[in-house]
């Protein structure tokens, strides 16, 4: 499956402040005053929980997500600038700003120092580049933390608490060719990183939430190619397993509650189809629908088990 259009711009809306992955670049929009409050925000597929969502119904959770996805922005060198200008309501303002000189592949918005704002961290998608932090000083100004966190092919990041410590962690979709496999990165709670345990597998994109029920988030990956998505879950403690379910291989993950039974299901979109999966309430997925765009083929699924017995016991929808 071919990786989809190398500069896409996706706006991520965080309630009052808007901060962009346009190019890199770091757009506010008029008439909106500084961001605060809420451990973290919504932005680019990850439902928000624990924290200040941007909009809708937050999906079942056991600890605070602030973003994930796979949005994907282009590069520039890093400048600073204003917070913007005064513009019409509706309006988006540039503000000059812009993010890192290397390609970026996606952005996630959350509060990572515990100062009230949001900040940003980074995934780069060039061999060898590390990932980066930029600090919000709570008026949509954006300094380099000058954290520089792994050195592979990042493709998409979401942040969500995985240790249950109050604070936001991250998890890095890697989409390097050879030796690919998911990054964890530990937050100290003031916007510093320590590497934690990696996942084996390459990936495309990454969403976290409690899959479940038992509390902690869970990270559900969409694969490319010949690497399937699967389902990885926490031991509360940041460490991920392989659930042993594959899925067919996506651009992106965008979890919630689809059928209204009180757990967390998922969609991904791929090259000509998007399907969902429905949870059980205990962490099993099932494939269950699928949607082919222009395509008459059906895609196979994968030879090993695609969809796996939850050994934890069921809940009872509500």
């Amino acid at each position: 499956m071919g990786f989809p259009p190398r500069f896409r711009s996706v706006v991520a809306l965080a309630a009052p402040l808007v901060a962009a992955a346009c190019g890199g670049r770091s757009v506010r929009h008029a008439g909106d005053g500084d961001a605060t409050g809420g451990l973290g925000a919504n932005a680019g597929g990850a439902p928000a929980n624990g924290g200040a969502p941007s909009g809708g119904a937050p999906t079942p959770s056991g600890g605070a997500i602030a973003s994930g996805g796979s949005a994907t922005g282009g590069s520039g060198p890093v400048t600073g600038g204003t917070a913007g200008r005064a513009g019409s309501p509706g309006e988006f303002v540039d503000t000059g700003q812009v993010l890192g000189d290397a390609y970026g592949n996606d952005v996630a918005l959350g509060d990572l120092d515990a100062d009230g704002d949001l900040d940003a961290f980074l995934a780069t998608g060039e061999v060898a580049s590390p990932d980066l932090v930029w600090l919000n000083d709570g008026t949509g100004v954006f300094t380099d933390s000058g954290e520089r966190l792994g050195d592979s092919h990042a493709h998409g990041v979401a942040l969500g608490d995985l240790d249950g410590d109050g604070d936001l962690d991250a998890v890095v979709a890697v989409a390097q060719l050879e030796g690919g496999g998911g990054d964890t990165w530990m937050n100290d709670g003031r916007a510093h990183f320590s590497r934690g345990a990696a996942r084996s597998r390459r990936e495309y994109a990454v969403a976290l939430s409690d899959f479940d029920g038992d509390g902690s988030v869970d990270c559900l990956s969409a694969g490319d190619g010949s690497f399937f998505s699967r389902l990885w879950l926490n031991d509360s403690r940041g460490t991920f397993t392989d659930s042993g379910q594959l899925f067919r291989e996506g651009f992106a993950v965008a979890p919630g509650d689809f059928d209204r039974d009180g757990d967390v299901d998922a969609l991904i979109p791929g090259d000509s189809f998007v399907y969902t999966l429905l949870n059980d309430g205990a962490g099993a997925l099932e494939q269950r629908t699928r949607r082919f765009l222009g395509t008459p083929s059906t895609p196979p699924l994968p030879t090993s088990t695609a969809t796996a017995t939850s050994t934890r016991t069921s809940r009872t929808a509500p």
